[in-house]
């Protein structure tokens, strides 16, 4: 949100925390969840509890007002003085005033500070002893033992003040009690960890930055009774962030539970669990994130919830761009391509990102298909005999099968207008929308998927007749164009178009890829040979997808014809795993893969995921548990063991990023994003948008929870299929080992 600088004052009252009041005085860290229920928003500004912090949505040009609710008397006669943490995105003065309960003002001796719009959340102390004196409407002796309001102007420097404001561990008087809750501790972000939990029998560890004690402690919620203490690591620097940093590992505590982690002198972490299953319910998120992105359909509130929306873009009147065009249908021509998935933040449809994307959803079907055979994601099809799993992905296959040219066989490269849309939702942007280029990755990727598809929906040809051997049919044909025009490719946007590129100047791993899926399929050596085996692999990513094929063929080892080399097989995937074992259980401070190679890159959140992937295959491989644990040290990165101590997934963790760059999360007037969402993550690579400064400029912290920063907080389609498979994977290894 655009930060200005000149308005009213804009005054508010909080008085309205009667739920924690004591007689000496009040606090409040906002981790209850009250004001949801107490506070009521206005046109003129929101004020929510979120992310265990009071967040004030601030319009610009809004007039003196107030929020108030009566509380009984409070005595500050013995400790004046008011407390809190305050995180801006303006400059600002805030003044604060005591009304007593004969509602006279403490206005004689104005108690305000000046507060800087950088971001950074910092302690404030308001002292009112000696200033219980009233000037207006009368003088008056304000009584410091009866305070029945607290009242805060927020008054611009310069011009219009708009934005957000947050307050976190408010303290007015002596304390008492904070949400009822006896813990001494203040909330430390210095404490890193998976803001989720941990499983009961695997390892458990936090990152501490610079620790100022030597222990730590585990305890209960909510009584805080210590059931556990152990010793910090000796620290190390994370070159990446510059911190020093210790582990507190307490892996041997397995009591299942709800805890926090406690540091003397320190503070205290966010709640946690350690419980099986305990990423059961994110994986469902995070697999319903793809019905979110759906096109061409209504999103009811039965499915939705209050995220529900009115159909956008049902591309059933698609004009065929001039890079696009084939003798069977030339530019101009109107073509229907209905049903996918919105790839990103953005409203536009792209083949090679939905080809890993819908391979990762279908290889985690085929990997554990027992676990998703019985989950149900509250989907339209959730009734029906296919797996929910599978139902989601289908809704982008059969999106996929429109985009393939049906005479010639190329693959169009994308749908999108010529444009980005606005911060709009989706049923209200009308640009003409298009098929656009062509290419050999394209046609690859989507061979690849489709084989894929074929060969996991056979089972349910009674449901879907005849859908495996149209996928096939489309693979084939798809292959054989690419196999004749493999120096076609896409490598920029035609003049005029804008929106994104998924350039790709190579096609050889797509060959790769298509080729072993396509004999895992067929069975047909002749597939196996059709292109040379690589002598190494690497992490997977939308641009790179060779490891693909070699994971599917160790997945299918058992089932090769003899012509394959399943020694090479799996020599390959232990390969690339090792070098991401080691960095996450012993080289990196932070115990995590990302860093065995400069990955804080555009969408490193996919980055850490696909290495997470590469791991879990080794352990399916070796049965090492090294590789899983590793794997699973991936995932508490994601979920807030990491040096920015956001929680990536929008809906999930104490402090989750809010603001992601998902235009129906900006457009839509609800607070709270789409759930189970993954945003990109810090990247030092390049950060292009205008106008969107960075806390730090340093690669691990490089990272901004705003609208405005598409380089680091927009979602995407690739993004959400590594945090699927990942969450998916671990669950249903951890069930088999507790088996």
């Amino acid at each position: 949100m655009k930060m200005l600088a000149k308005i009213a004052p804009i005054l508010f009252c909080l008085s309205c925390i009667t739920h924690i009041f004591a007689q000496t005085g009040i606090s409040d860290n906002f981790n209850d969840g009250m004001l949801a229920e107490t506070w009521k928003s206005t046109p003129k500004y929101d004020i929510q509890e979120v992310n265990n912090r009071l967040k004030i949505g601030i319009n610009a040009g809004l007039a003196q007002d107030n929020l108030s609710l009566n509380v009984p008397a409070i005595d500050l006669s013995s400790n004046a003085k008011i407390s809190l943490r305050i995180k801006s995105g303006a400059d600002c003065k805030l003044k604060i005033e005591l009304t007593d309960i004969a509602g006279n003002i403490t206005n004689l001796s104005p108690v305000e500070i000046d507060i800087k719009g950088d971001n950074i959340t910092t302690p404030f102390e308001f002292d009112f002893a000696g200033k219980f004196k009233q000037a207006k409407p009368k003088i008056a002796d304000v009584d410091s033992k009866k305070i029945s309001k607290i009242t805060f102007y927020f008054q611009p420097v310069e011009a219009d003040l708009m934005g957000i404001i947050y307050f976190d561990d408010l303290v007015i008087g002596v304390g008492g009690p904070t949400n009822g809750d006896p813990n001494p501790y203040p909330l430390s972000s210095n404490i890193r960890l998976n803001q989720l939990g941990f499983y009961p029998a695997l390892p458990k560890i936090a990152i501490v930055k610079d620790p100022k004690n030597p222990s730590f402690k585990i305890a209960t919620l909510p009584n805080y009774q210590v059931v556990y203490t152990g010793t910090l690591s000796a620290a190390q620097k994370w070159e990446y962030s510059e911190e020093n940093v210790s582990i507190a590992d307490f892996s041997a505590f397995t009591t299942e539970g709800n805890y926090i982690l406690l540091i003397d002198s320190m503070g205290r972490s966010l709640p946690f669990s350690i419980k099986n299953k305990v990423h059961h319910t994110l994986n469902k998120a995070a697999i319903k994130g793809y019905y979110y992105q759906r096109t061409a359909m209504d999103l009811e509130e039965k499915y939705a919830g209050v995220w529900k929306r009115p159909m956008g873009h049902p591309d059933d009147k698609v004009m065929v761009h001039a890079s696009a065009a084939s003798e069977l249908r030339p530019t101009g021509t109107i073509i229907s391509s209905s049903k996918g998935w919105y790839d990103a933040g953005d409203y536009g449809k792209y083949i090679v990102n939905s080809g890993i994307s819908t391979y990762s959803l279908l290889a985690l079907y085929e990997h554990f298909s027992a676990h998703y055979d019985t989950i149900n994601l509250n989907i339209p099809e959730s009734k029906n005999a296919i797996p929910d799993l599978l139902d989601e992905t289908l809704w982008n296959l059969r999106w996929m099968l429109t985009m393939q040219e049906p005479k010639e066989g190329f693959v169009y490269h994308k749908l999108t207008a010529a444009n980005f849309e606005g911060k709009v939702m989706p049923h209200q942007h009308s640009d003409q929308r298009m098929v656009i280029g062509k290419g050999a990755p394209a046609a690859l990727d989507f061979a690849a998927v489709m084989a894929t598809a074929s060969r996991i929906f056979k089972k349910y040809d009674k449901q879907l007749p005849g859908f495996a051997d149209s996928c096939l049919a489309a693979s084939l044909k798809a292959w054989k164009w690419a196999r004749k025009n493999p120096n076609v490719l896409f490598e920029k946007n035609p003049e005029g178009v804008v929106t994104g590129q998924y350039e790709d100047k190579f096609s050889s791993d797509e060959f790769v890829w298509a080729a072993n899926e396509l004999y895992i399929t067929t069975k047909q050596d002749s597939f196996y040979f059709a292109v040379p085996l690589l002598k190494s692999y690497s992490v997977p990513s939308w641009p790179n997808v060779a490891y693909l094929g070699i994971m599917s063929l160790a997945h299918h080892k058992k089932n090769l014809t003899s012509k394959a080399d399943t020694n090479y097989i799996k020599e390959q995937i232990i390969k690339v795993a090792g070098a991401y074992r080691k960095e996450a259980n012993s080289n990196s401070p932070y115990r995590v893969s990302i860093g065995a190679s400069f990955d804080f890159v555009w969408g490193s959140n996919a980055v850490i995921g696909n290495q997470a992937i590469v791991l879990l295959q080794a352990y399916k491989l070796t049965g090492d548990k090294t590789y899983l644990t590793a794997a699973i040290s991936d995932l508490d990165y994601w979920l807030g063991r990491n040096a920015t101590t956001y929680s990536f997934v929008t809906g999930f963790g104490g402090f989750s990023a809010m603001n992601p760059h998902h235009r129906p999360s900006a457009a839509d007037n609800i607070t709270a994003p789409v759930p189970g969402l993954l945003v990109g993550g810090p990247q030092n690579e390049n950060n292009p948008e205008q106008g969107c400064s960075f806390p730090s400029e340093l690669p691990a912290t490089k990272y901004r929870d705003n609208w405005c920063s598409y380089s680091t907080n927009e979602i995407a389609i690739n993004w959400n299929a590594p945090l699927v498979y990942v969450t998916g994977a671990i669950e249903a290894l951890v069930q088999q080992l507790n088996k």
